[in-house]
């Protein structure tokens, strides 16, 4: 079953096609709220719990699916996860409700800057031997000041295409965007990435990009 047929199953009522949407994405959008939550907020708040509160959302609100416009479902699905996670930031940490006029990248919208630090962990060498917890700890605090040098568009779109996995269809969704300028916009962000890291005299054949 295509995920146009799971969808239109999902929206009529069939929980197990939904389940199986969700199963098909959960762990991407579990990368996503990593990426995305508020440190203050990780120290105290499960990504499980924010997942099932998500999955209830979701349950709710299958049956508005907008299957005229042919949005894929994990674009939708991380709508109303993003939607949570606004929520969850407003009443923890009191960010303001961002307005609808406002064209701003996802990151700013939730209150707070991708972490680089996420960012660095997971591209680091995963060696957990003595010798690699050091150097991948160095690795690391290199690769934070590498990244906090991108733009925010630019660490934004790596995120959505490198550690969300996102398609260059969903990132054009997600970024008002084609899909081939999407792809562009991401080539262009990881050169620049490399650019820096090389004048850094990093080893980027390190990486995992």
């Amino acid at each position: 079953m295509n995920e146009s047929d799971q969808l239109y199953r999902a929206r009529a009522g069939d929980t197990f096609a939904l389940c199986e949407l969700l199963k098909d994405n959960l762990g991407r959008l579990q990368r996503m709220i990593e990426l995305r939550l508020d440190r203050r907020l990780a120290a105290r708040i499960d990504t499980n719990d924010v997942l099932q509160e998500i999955q209830l959302c979701v349950l709710k609100e299958i049956a508005n699916y907008p299957l005229q416009l042919n949005i894929p479902f994990y674009v939708w699905l991380r709508g109303i996860a993003v939607n949570k996670l606004h929520e969850l930031h407003r009443y923890h940490l009191g960010t303001q409700k961002r307005s609808a006029t406002r064209e701003r990248s996802i990151d700013r919208d939730l209150g707070f800057d991708l972490s680089s630090n996420v960012f660095a962990s997971q591209l680091a060498d995963s060696d957990t031997s003595p010798s690699g917890v050091i150097m991948r700890e160095e690795m690391k605090i290199r690769l934070e000041n590498a990244i906090d040098q991108l733009l925010p568009s630019d660490k934004e779109i790596i995120a959505l295409r490198h550690f969300e996995q996102l398609s260059s269809v969903e990132c054009g969704y997600i970024l008002q965007l084609g899909d081939k300028a999407a792809s562009m916009r991401y080539l262009r962000a990881l050169r620049r990435l490399k650019e820096i890291l090389i004048h850094e005299k990093f080893d980027v054949g390190l990486l995992d990009l």
